[in-house]
C-alpha cells in the first residue's frame, strides 16, 4: 500500500470547502486571546469554515449582504450582517465568555434530566436523518502530520525508490472536494485541487469515509454514536451545565462509556432546547494505539436540517513503529440541500392537525397513522425511554413505506479526480483557501510550488500516465507479490514461501512450489485469470502441479466459471483440506502430519451465477483417479527416535468401505437462498452481501456417477443454515447447521464422505466459531445420513471481564456449542467458553467434549486470530 494512501485510511480524515469571495479577519475573547476553530457560518451561503490556530479566518463571498454567525465553545455566539464589496473586507471578531448554570451530577437514571434531554435529542435526531434526501456540498480539508519516529524496518522492506517521510519534519496536505450525498448511502467525492508535501509523486486518493458517517447513526466514525439508536446502551449521560443563547437554553452534556472494555466516545454533547438539535460535539476516543479527538459544529442548514459546517480532528500515537502526530481542519459549503417532500419539522410542541390535513389527504391510511403518532410522542417534553425507542421504530416503518421497492444495494463513497486536481499553484490556493496558512505551512506551500512546477499541465491520475509504462518486480518471485503490471495485466506470484508454496509431507518430502497467476481485466464487468503451481517432490524426483482458468463473466451477479486440473497429492478431504503451511510446520517441529494424501488426477469444472438478488446456482463437474501413497521419508527437524504415523487415515466405516485406488465422476447443484441481502459493488465491480437480516439457506445435491471407469455410485442431499444475529451492538449469535443423507451408495470410497468440520491438529488455521476442536480428522467422516450444528454467543462481557483488574481490556467473551451425529458415531457435543481478539491478534478457549451426554475429555485451544483466523492448540 503507497504511504499517503496508508496514511489517509489510517487517520480517517475529515475534509471541507471553497468558496468565491473575500471576507477575513480574527476572532478573540475580550483579554485579546486568539480563539483556535470557532466556526464560522454564512446563513444565506449555507457555508461553514473555522478559524486557524490563531483564530484566523478567510472567506470567498461575491457582492452583497450576509448574515455572519460566530460561534466557539465556551463564548456567547455572535451574529453580524455585514456588506461585501468588491475588495477585501476585514474584521475583528471579539466573543464574550458565556456563563454557565453549574448543574449537580445526578447518579439516579430515574432523576437524571440528561436522561430526558437526550432520549428528546435522539428521537429528533432520527427525524432529522429520515427528512434528509440529499445535498451537493464543497469540502476543503488541511492536515498537518508531523512524523516524531519511524521505525528503520520500514526503509529496509520499502522498495529502493520509494521516498519516504523525514523523521522531524511537518508534512501538509490541502484538498478541495465535491461532495455529493444521495439519501440513504450513496456518496461522490469528486476531488478538485489536491496539493501535498508529502514524499512522492503518486496522486492515489483514497475515499474519506468519515463522510459517510453521521452523528445520529448508530456508528459514527467506526464508534458507537453518542446520538445513535443504541446510545443508552453504550453511554450513561449528565447535565454537566446550561447557558443561555438568542433566548435559547443550550444544555452541556456530559458523555462517558457504560462499558469499561470496548472503543466508545466521551467527552461533551452540546444540545439546543425545543428542536434538541446539536449545535457541538467534543468528543474523543482511543482505537488501539491511536487517540482521536473530534470537535465539530453543526448548524441548522435550510432552517431544516443540522449538518457539520466545521471539523477540526487532532490524532496522534504509534502504530507499527511508527510515531506521529496531526492536526486537521475542515470547512463545508453546501451548495444544495434536498429534504424528503411530506416531512415535519422535530417540535417539542403539537403540530396543529389542520396544517397536515392537506398533506395527508392523500396518503395511504397506515402511514397517515404513523405520522400522527410520530407527531403526537415528538411533541412530548419528558420522553420515556419506551416512548424513544417506539418513536425510532415508527421512524424506520415510515421509510419503509415511503419507499417499499427501495434497493438493497449498499453504496460505497465513489472516489473521482478531476483531470487538473494537482496542476493548481499558489496563486489558485489562495483565492479559494477558507482557512489561512500558519507560518510553518507557508514553507509547505512553496515546496509544493516547486513539485507542482514539475508535473506537466494538465497530467494528473496515474492512470493517465502509467498505463502504458511495463512494471517488473523481479523478487516477488521469490519473496510473493506483484511481478508485472501493464495496464490492466499483471501477473502475481506467491513466492516458494507461504500458504500457496512450497511445503512438507513424509509422503512428498520437501517440495518446491510458487502459484503463478496471471489477470486480465477485459472490462469494467469481465476479468480472465490463470494461474499455475508447478511443484518439484524433491524425494520422489516428480514433477507435479495444478492449473486453473477463471472467466468473471458477470461480477455484478457473481458469475464466473472456472476450469481446472492437478496431478499433484491431495487431502482425502476435498472440500476442506487441511492447510498444508500448518501441517509441514506440525511435521517438521512435532513430527506430526495431521494431513493423509493420496495421488490425484483431476479435472473439475464449476459454473455459478446470483440469477436473482440472494439467489445463487452452481454447477459443477468433477472427475478424479485418485491411488493410495505411502510415506517415503522419515524426517523431521529436531526428533528422530520415532517414526511418522501410516498415511492411511482412520475411519469408522472402513471395515464396510475398504480403502482403494479408484475413479470417481461426480456432479454437483448448489442453490443458496439470502432473503432481502444489503449488498455492495466493491472498486472492481464484484458483488459482496454485507448485511444479512435473515438466514441464507443451502441446498447441495451431489452425485457420483457410475461412468467413465468410475468405481462408485451415489446421492448426497443436504440441507443448511447460516446466520449472524445482532442481538444489540456489543453481543452477537452466530449459527450455522446442516444435515444430509447418502443414497443408493454402492463402492464409496473414503473420499466422497462426509466430513465434520473441525481443526484438531497442534497447529491451525481455522475458524473457532463453527469447528470442534477435540474432534479428530478423518475418523468420523460418514457415508450415511449426519447432522451438525455450531451456535457462538459472542459478548463483551460474560465472565472474567467483570473482574475488576480485566475490565478494561478488549477482549470478547465467547461461548460455543457443537453437536454432530451420524450413524455410527451418535450425538457428539462439545462445549467450550473461550476469550477472543487478545492483544486484538489472539484468543484462548477451552472445550470440554461429550459423547451421548457423558464426559469424554477436554482440551485448552490458543490461537492466532490472522488473516484466516490461526490456531495453536493444546491438548
Amino acid at each position: 500500500m503507497r504511504l499517503r494512501k496508508l496514511l489517509f485510511i489510517l487517520l480517517q480524515t475529515v475534509c471541507t470547502v471553497g468558496a468565491y469571495g473575500q471576507l477575513s479577519g480574527s476572532i478573540t475573547n475580550k483579554q485579546g486571546d486568539p480563539i483556535p476553530y470557532a466556526n464560522i457560518y454564512v446563513e444565506e451561503q449555507m457555508h461553514g469554515t473555522a478559524s486557524d490556530g490563531s483564530g484566523r479566518f478567510s472567506l470567498h463571498l461575491n457582492p452583497g449582504t450576509y448574515t455572519v454567525n460566530f460561534r466557539a465553545i465556551g463564548y456567547k455566539p455572535q451574529t453580524q450582517t455585514i456588506n461585501i464589496g468588491n475588495r477585501e473586507t476585514k474584521i475583528a471578531v471579539v466573543l464574550e465568555a458565556t456563563a454557565y448554570d453549574l448543574k449537580e451530577i445526578v447518579i439516579s437514571n430515574k432523576n437524571n434530566p440528561a436522561n430526558r434531554i437526550m432520549r428528546k435529542a435522539i428521537s429528533n435526531g432520527q427525524l432529522y436523518l429520515s427528512k434528509l434526501d440529499g445535498y451537493n456540498s464543497n469540502v476543503y480539508f488541511k492536515a498537518n502530520v508531523l512524523f516524531s519516529k519511524m521505525a528503520s524496518y520500514i526503509r529496509w522492506i520499502a522498495p529502493k525508490d520509494s521516498k519516504l517521510p523525514i523523521s522531524g519534519k511537518t508534512y501538509t496536505m490541502e484538498l478541495v472536494n465535491m461532495l455529493t450525498y444521495k439519501a440513504p448511502d450513496s456518496y461522490t467525492q469528486k476531488t478538485i485541487s489536491y496539493r501535498t508535501n508529502f514524499p512522492g509523486d503518486n496522486f492515489d486518493i483514497p475515499g474519506v469515509d468519515i463522510y459517510r458517517s453521521n452523528i445520529y447513526n448508530d456508528q459514527y466514525y467506526d464508534t458507537p454514536s453518542p446520538m445513535g439508536r443504541q446510545a443508552f446502551s453504550c453511554y450513561k449521560f449528565h447535565l454537566v451545565a446550561t447557558t443561555v443563547q438568542d433566548g435559547t437554553t443550550i444544555y452541556k452534556i456530559g458523555v462517558a462509556p457504560k462499558r469499561s472494555s470496548g472503543v466508545f466516545f466521551k467527552g461533551f454533547l452540546y444540545i439546543k432546547d425545543n428542536t434538541y438539535e446539536i449545535t457541538n460535539a467534543e468528543m474523543e476516543t482511543t482505537n488501539g494505539l491511536i487517540k482521536i479527538h473530534l470537535s465539530i459544529s453543526y448548524d441548522m442548514v435550510k432552517q431544516t436540517v443540522p449538518l457539520p459546517t466545521s471539523i477540526s480532528i487532532k490524532v496522534g500515537g504509534s502504530l507499527m513503529g511508527i510515531t506521529f502526530s496531526s492536526n486537521m481542519v475542515s470547512s463545508v459549503k453546501y451548495n444544495s440541500v434536498a429534504v424528503k417532500k411530506g416531512t415535519s419539522q422535530p417540535s417539542d410542541k403539537p403540530i396543529a392537525a389542520q396544517s397536515t390535513a392537506k398533506q395527508n389527504k392523500a396518503k395511504p391510511t397506515k402511514l397517515h397513522a404513523i405520522e400522527k403518532k410520530i407527531e403526537e410522542l415528538s411533541a412530548k417534553d419528558n420522553l420515556t425511554a419506551k416512548e424513544t425507542r417506539q418513536i425510532v421504530k415508527l421512524v424506520e416503518k415510515k421509510q419503509e413505506l415511503e419507499d417499499p421497492l427501495k434497493s438493497m444495494e449498499e453504496k460505497s463513497l465513489k472516489v473521482e479526480k478531476d483531470s487538473l486536481f494537482n496542476t493548481q499553484d499558489t496563486s489558485y490556493w489562495s483565492r479559494i483557501r477558507p482557512i489561512p496558512l500558519s507560518d510553518e505551512e507557508l514553507k509547505y506551500s512553496h515546496e509544493t510550488d516547486s513539485i507542482t512546477a514539475r508535473i506537466p499541465k494538465g497530467i494528473a491520475a496515474p492512470k493517465d500516465t502509467t498505463t502504458s509504462k511495463a512494471r517488473w518486480k523481479a523478487k516477488a518471485v521469490i519473496l510473493g507479490g506483484s511481478i508485472y503490471t501493464r495496464g490492466n495485466f499483471s501477473v502475481a506470484s506467491s513466492g516458494f514461501i507461504g500458504k500457496n508454496a512450497s511445503y512438507f509431507t513424509p509422503v512428498d518430502g520437501y517440495t518446491i512450489a510458487n502459484k503463478l497467476t496471471l489477470k486480465t481485466v477485459i472490462d469494467t464487468n469481465k476479468q480472465f485469470t490463470i494461474s499455475m503451481k508447478p511443484i518439484y517432490s524433491t524425494v520422489r524426483q516428480m514433477l507435479m502441479g495444478e492449473m486453473a482458468t477463471r472467466f468473471d463473466f458477470a461480477p455484478r451477479h457473481m458469475g464466473f466459471i472456472e476450469l481446472s486440473a492437478k496431478t499433484a497429492t491431495a487431502d482425502f478431504n476435498i472440500e476442506q483440506p487441511i492447510n498444508q503451511m500448518l501441517n509441514t510446520l506440525a511435521c517438521l517441529y512435532f513430527k506430526k502430519s495431521y494431513k493423509k494424501v493420496m495421488d490425484t488426477k483431476e479435472v473439475n469444472a464449476k459454473l455459478q451465477l446470483e440469477v436473482a438478488n440472494g439467489l445463487s446456482v452452481g454447477l459443477g463437474a468433477r472427475f478424479d483417479n485418485r491411488t493410495l501413497v505411502q510415506n517415503n521419508i522419515n524426517h523431521s527437524l529436531f526428533t528422530s527416535n520415532s517414526n511418522f504415523e501410516s498415511n492411511t487415515p482412520e475411519n469408522i466405516y472402513l471395515d464396510s468401505y475398504p480403502l482403494s485406488n479408484y475413479n470417481q465422476t461426480t456432479m454437483l447443484l448448489n442453490i443458496s437462498y439470502t432473503p432481502m441481502p444489503r449488498y455492495r459493488f466493491d472498486r472492481n465491480g464484484y458483488k459482496r452481501y454485507t448485511s444479512l437480516y435473515w438466514p441464507t439457506v443451502n441446498l447441495k445435491i451431489e452425485k457420483g456417477l457410475n461412468v467413465w471407469g468410475s468405481t462408485s455410485s451415489f446421492t448426497n442431499v443436504e440441507l443448511g443454515t447460516t446466520q449472524a444475529v445482532e442481538i444489540d451492538m456489543f453481543n452477537h449469535v452466530y449459527y450455522k447447521a446442516k444435515a444430509g443423507k447418502f443414497a443408493k451408495a454402492k463402492g464409496m470410497q473414503l473420499s466422497n464422505f462426509y466430513f465434520p468440520n473441525t481443526a484438531y491438529s497442534t497447529i491451525e488455521l481455522e475458524s473457532t466459531k463453527n469447528s470442534f476442536t477435540l474432534l479428530p480428522y478423518y475418523r468420523f467422516a460418514t457415508p450415511t445420513e449426519y447432522a451438525e450444528a455450531h451456535v457462538c454467543y459472542e459478548a463483551q462481557s460474560i465472565l472474567l471481564k467483570h473482574l475488576p483488574f480485566l475490565s478494561k481490556n478488549q477482549f470478547t467473551e465467547n461461548i460455543m456449542v457443537g453437536y454432530y451425529t451420524t450413524g455410527r458415531y451418535r450425538n457428539y457435543t462439545e462445549i467450550a467458553y473461550g476469550l477472543d481478539k487478545l492483544f486484538f491478534v489472539g484468543g484462548v478457549s477451552a472445550v470440554a467434549s461429550f459423547e451421548n451426554g457423558k464426559y469424554s475429555g477436554w482440551g485448552i485451544r490458543v490461537y492466532l486470530n490472522l488473516s484466516s483466523g490461526s490456531g495453536i492448540q493444546i491438548r
